[in-house]
């Protein structure tokens, strides 16, 4: 089987056809090649650019939640820090004898 191979390959190389063929083989395989690598290198910039992204708008998030935590702490501590609702605090109190005399 290795001669006939041997005698196939001498005699495609040998005959002009068959290296004409040969080599519009080699430049068609080497053009598809270089395009699969652009297609390749494009698909994985664009993975890149979008793992970028989400990654942005996770630490957005973030910050924003972290944010919204510290203000309503903050909210929360003011209203906690005495007595009673603020409402109650600043109502101006009755007395007995204004009631008494209406």
């Amino acid at each position: 089987m290795n001669a006939w191979f041997a005698a196939g390959a001498t005699a495609v190389v040998m005959s002009e056809r068959g290296r004409s063929l040969l080599r519009r083989g080699l430049v068609y395989g080497l053009a598809s090649a270089m395009n699969a690598g652009e297609t390749f290198t494009s698909a994985a910039t664009g993975v890149a650019h979008g793992a970028e992204s989400v990654a942005s708008s996770a630490g957005d998030l973030a910050g924003d939640l972290v944010g919204e935590a510290k203000q309503t702490r903050r909210g929360e501590e003011g209203t906690n820090s005495g007595s009673g609702s603020h409402a109650e605090r600043s109502a101006p109190k009755k007395s007995k004898a204004a009631g008494a005399s209406a």
